[in-house]
């Protein structure tokens, strides 16, 4: 009986994963599975994790700050 349980109660935490992971715009499916593996831990570092499409101004992303930089002239 005790297996049956702890059954649900890691597939409800992989399903909740899953919405989480889903409404940050990443793979729902593949936080499912980690969610049936890990459990909370899985639910703790996607509560944790941000949206990967909003990127913050970087030189990677070609910000302004960092091209007006690029481009001065030291003379």
């Amino acid at each position: 009986m005790g297996f049956i349980i702890d059954l649900i109660i890691s597939v409800v935490v992989a399903s909740v994963c899953s919405t989480v992971a889903t409404n940050k715009h990443r793979s729902g499916v593949g936080w499912f599975i980690a969610g049936l593996i890990f459990g909370f831990w899985t639910l703790l570092v996607i509560v944790l994790l941000g949206d990967p499409t909003q990127v913050k101004n970087s030189p990677r992303n070609g910000s302004s700050e960092y091209n007006r930089y690029k481009y001065e002239d030291y003379d």
